[in-house]
């Protein structure tokens, strides 16, 4: 399935303004309409996210749950 065919379309002001209320923050729909442009912009780069293959990502950090060697 190609990015176009999974794409969410854009969010509304409406929908920004779900979004706000369900994290405490109330918005009007004048702000919210200024936010929803922005808002596709941000859902992008998460989408783009989804794209990755993280069999192919080297990892950022290991954890171990053995004792650590001391090279001294």
């Amino acid at each position: 399935m190609s990015e176009s065919e999974h794409r969410a379309p854009p969010p509304t002001a409406a929908r920004v303004r779900t979004l706000a209320a369900a994290v405490g923050v109330e918005l009007d729909e004048a702000r919210a309409a200024v936010l929803a442009p922005q808002a596709d912009q941000h859902l992008a780069l998460l989408r783009a996210i989804d794209a990755l293959d993280p069999n192919a990502a080297e990892p950022a950090a290991q954890f171990r749950l053995d004792q650590p060697s001391r090279t001294e």
